[in-house]
């Protein structure tokens, strides 16, 4: 396969995970501001943090105000990886590939760029409009998956799909978990809750990543320990960072005809180590170690995937 095509699969697929973790944390956060009491304050300056566009929020506007953080993360063209940004991305490079998708997969992905860009220059919003929009965004990347599951042939393709997917997943979860926990959890512990508004953001933290009904399953009660434990180290858990890592380092293996526990490439390596700590670490250490400086870690590590990624595959 030409390393034109694989590249452009796997920034599509990145792009378009990115497009449904924004619709998801905004959509979430519009909720939390209902549900929390209205001299609590705004909640929307940690959803810029969680992006790492601080910098670039700044220059573009005075505060962080919902108006401001909904445009700017969702419809803003000035900013590279806003909503409707990355769908101009996701939709430029499955157009490179045309001749290797399916029709059905391609007429969703234009139709989803379609419908965020004619609502880009609306200029007011009701909180009803806005829950319909984000929730229908979210809807359609779950058909666009779903469409590629069952049109694509499960080929070369078809897994730097999966790279690009998984380490786009991994990476959006360990940043919402970092400045998440950094805002609720104390002094860095993992003790239990009490108050009616730390369970309300606690909830927020776990609907924020569609995991609130599959977490209530396996524990029951809200508990910051139990939640990164079961976001961070869950096998099961679609959503999770260990299960994306597993996905993420099962993909590579089939595009490199390697077995799990060997390697050949640096990229191959740097996964391969990276899923073998989550599967032999356990929460205590986790907590011990320190949870931003393991969140980080993780960030650095797939920083460092994505450049082995371009090295090995696409800079030929």
């Amino acid at each position: 396969m030409l390393s034109r095509v694989a590249e452009s699969i796997y920034w599509h697929n990145r792009y378009i995970e990115r497009v449904e973790n924004i619709a998801r944390f905004v959509d979430v956060n519009l909720n939390l501001m209902i549900e929390l009491p209205p001299d609590f304050g705004e909640q929307w300056q940690p959803l810029i943090q969680t992006s790492g566009e601080e910098a670039t929020f700044k220059q573009l506007y005075a505060t962080p105000s919902k108006e401001n953080v909904i445009r700017f993360l969702t419809f803003d063209r000035s900013h590279n990886n806003s909503l409707l940004s990355c769908l101009i991305l996701a939709r430029e490079n499955a157009r490179g590939v045309r001749e290797r998708i399916s029709t059905e997969l391609w007429e969703q992905v234009n139709q989803l760029y379609w419908m965020v860009k004619d609502a880009a220059p609306k200029s007011e919003w009701s909180t009803e409009e806005l829950f319909l929009f984000f929730e229908k965004i979210k809807k359609e990347c779950y058909v666009m998956s779903g469409i590629a599951d069952n049109t694509l042939s499960y080929s070369e393709e078809w897994h730097f799909a999966r790279v690009g997917k998984f380490l786009e997943r991994v990476d959006q979860l360990s940043r919402i978990l970092d400045v998440k926990f950094y805002y609720l959890l104390p002094k860095g512990k993992g003790q239990s809750i009490a108050t009616t508004i730390d369970l309300i953001q606690w909830r927020a933290v776990l609907r924020s990543i569609s995991a609130e009904e599959m977490y209530r399953r396996e524990y029951g009660i809200l508990n910051p320990m139990r939640i990164a434990e079961f976001l961070i180290l869950d096998p099961l858990f679609p959503r999770s960072i260990r299960h994306g890592l597993t996905q993420l380092q099962d993909a590579l293996l089939k595009i490199t005809g390697n077995h799990s526990g060997s390697f050949s490439l640096p990229i191959e390596k740097t996964v391969g180590r990276l899923k073998t700590n989550l599967d032999y670490i356990e929460i205590d250490e986790i907590f011990n170690f320190g949870l931003h400086e393991y969140l980080v870690r993780i960030q650095t590590r797939l920083d460092e995937a994505g450049s082995h990624i371009y090295d090995s595959f696409f800079a030929i």
